[in-house]
């Protein structure tokens, strides 16, 4: 199960145009138990713990998480203005970011216990590894098509989530997101398989019936440190790749114009202050 999608989904909206953002934050908790119905076996008992977890959990959220992320975007914000942005500040902001991400991970780990650890009996296992393999499957099939494909629509992405901050980008913006989806759309294999690896992982670990509190720590670790328990070679592939994007990034701020960067640290700050609203 990509359990991102149920304790990160907040981070995620963070790439959201900041125009839209509270209203995207706003079908979080919708987004998190569409999910979580899908991979587990709910009954109308389950559902109510479930519409309770989620609830205390996006509560937790507003009040611990938003206002740090708030002061995270609006230090970016400062940062841009003061013409920081070459590729050491970025992976130190991106450093920044990852200890949001523990944080986060580690205050709403509880509340996917609390859930998790009812779905532990032999046919809940199984309709949940049913639905993994689901789900794998369509990503291979997202994997398999012409290799041109992939590319364009990466690099389209790419470009859409940037040009939220920056607006438009120019030709030699545009050139380095080509050339970078391209050197790196081989990552999504290397990706699935390092997911199925954890999510056997978690199932093999569901499946021996394990406390609330053994499942709390076994979900920080599967997520902030799956290394410690399979594919030990994956953490610097990741860090690699998070080296690779940070150097686009200041690429793509040295090509920046004046008017780009404005736009960034304007939207960057509206983005802070949706944020410390959602938290009030």
């Amino acid at each position: 199960m990509n359990f991102r999608n149920l304790i990160l989904v907040c981070i995620a909206c963070s790439l959201v145009a900041c125009s839209s953002f509270k209203f995207i934050y706003s079908l979080a908790d919708g987004f998190i138990k569409s999910e979580v119905k899908y991979y587990l076996q709910i009954d109308a008992e389950g559902e109510h713990h479930l519409d309770k977890q989620i609830y205390e959990m996006m509560k937790w959220h507003n009040t611990f998480m938003l206002p740090r992320y708030a002061a995270y975007f609006q230090n970016q914000a400062n940062q841009i203005d003061k013409g920081n942005f070459n590729y050491a500040y970025i992976i130190h902001a991106i450093n920044d970011g990852r200890v949001l991400l523990e944080g986060t991970v580690g205050g709403a780990a509880p509340y996917a216990a609390k859930v998790l650890v009812q779905q532990t009996a032999a046919d809940k296992v199984d309709h949940l590894r049913l639905r993994m393999i689901e789900r794998s499957e369509e990503q291979k099939q997202n994997l398999a098509r012409p290799i041109e494909i992939r590319i364009k629509e990466r690099a389209h992405r790419i470009k859409k989530n940037i040009e939220r901050f920056l607006g438009d980008l120019n030709q030699v913006q545009d050139d380095l997101i080509g050339r970078y989806a391209k050197n790196t759309i081989n990552d999504g294999e290397k990706r699935l398989v390092n997911r199925n690896l954890r999510q056997k992982a978690f199932l093999e670990f569901l499946s021996r019936r394990p406390s609330e509190i053994a499942l709390e720590t076994f979900v920080i670790q599967i997520l902030l440190r799956a290394h410690e328990i399979v594919d030990p070679g994956y953490k610097d592939f990741s860090n690699n790749r998070i080296e690779q994007f940070s150097m686009l990034l200041a690429k793509i701020f040295s090509a920046s114009t004046e008017e780009q960067r404005h736009l960034t640290s304007k939207n960057l700050r509206s983005l802070a202050q949706d944020l410390n609203d959602l938290s009030s």
